[in-house]
């Protein structure tokens, strides 16, 4: 009995041992990271890893803290809150960002965020976390001081994408000697003031006028040119109709005299056959075709007035017709 008793007090110790060896052990999960601290001499030690840690229950404490990445947003959502961060730019004018940055805790920096806010989750729903006394804070701050660095007019078109990085690595330069890491700030969308929205709306109006104005001078300058380039067409037209018309009267003419001339040449063709008719016919006439022709034409009567005792002009009857050759 003495010796079952001893036995069982052996085991008791021996479990008590081991149970208060296995407490005095913790781990870091996958996706934190840990802070060991030492409040007898004041050390600390940081793990980057997920392993187990031995804890001294006398002096130490493993504190832990997530290093997924977050997502803080800040915009407009109207009826359920404005979010938005109010900017003033160099020109002093006033745009309300709406934002989107991406963070997250530096693994090799935990002990650093433990010592400047020990004991403080990184979010909760009461506000009372690092995402909203820390984070948030410093995001807004950091694209308020991007926007000095701009006017409205840069942010608003060909800078913008250099006003976001700006902001982005204004954000980054605030969070870093905290432990935090920014990824990403993101400009979603830009709201002007209302002294601004006015401002927008007038230097639109006038561009449209300028722009209406510069439309019907064109329009204006496209119609006389379309009324010269008309006018200069019918010149040319009545040109190239003057031309066609003298190059027909030229045709007609050069047509007409050689008409002319054809005409003249057949009228001295005409002339010249008649007059070699008329030589050849003189030719051929002899005192016997002369003879002949009287004899023709006579109708066999004599004459039945004598003209006075002028021997001259008597007639002589010849004493018979000859006969008629063949």
């Amino acid at each position: 009995m003495k010796g079952a008793a001893i036995a069982a007090l052996v085991l008791i110790v021996a479990g008590g041992a081991g149970i208060w060896y296995w407490m005095q052990w913790d781990r870091v999960d996958p996706g934190n990271a840990g802070v060991k601290i030492n409040y007898c001499d004041g050390t600390q030690a940081t793990i980057t890893d997920s392993r187990y840690v031995w804890v001294d229950w006398r002096c130490e404490r493993l504190a832990e803290y997530p290093t997924a990445e977050y997502t803080i947003d800040m915009v407009n959502r109207g009826q359920q809150g404005n979010d938005s961060v109010p900017c003033v730019m160099k020109d002093q004018q006033t745009i309300n960002m709406d934002s989107s940055s991406a963070w997250s805790v530096d693994p090799a920096r935990v002990g650093d965020l433990y010592r400047m806010r020990p004991n403080v989750p990184l979010s909760s729903t009461g506000g009372q976390d690092i995402a909203t006394l820390v984070v948030r804070s410093e995001i807004r701050a950091g694209i308020r001081d991007a926007c000095t660095q701009f006017g409205w007019e840069e942010a608003y078109g060909p800078r913008r994408a250099e006003y976001e990085a700006a902001a982005e690595k204004a954000v980054q330069a605030r969070l870093e000697p905290v432990g935090i890491k920014v990824r990403t700030v993101s400009i979603r969308d830009m709201d002007p003031s209302q002294a601004l929205d006015a401002l927008i709306a007038a230097r639109l109006k006038g561009q449209q006028e300028v722009e209406a104005a510069l439309f019907q001078q064109q329009q204006a300058e496209r119609a006389g040119a379309a009324e010269v380039a008309k006018a200069r067409a019918a010149a040319l037209l009545q040109e190239e109709q003057s031309k066609a018309a003298l190059v027909k009267a030229r045709a007609d003419a050069e047509q007409a005299e050689v008409a002319t001339k054809a005409e003249a040449a057949k009228i001295r063709a005409l002339a010249e056959a008649e007059a070699e008719a008329n030589r050849a016919r003189s030719a051929s006439i002899t005192p016997t075709l002369v003879e002949f022709e009287k004899w023709k034409r006579w109708n066999g009567q004599m004459p039945t007035t004598v003209l006075g005792n002028d021997p001259t002009m008597r007639v002589e009857v010849p004493a018979a017709a000859p006969a008629a050759t063949r």
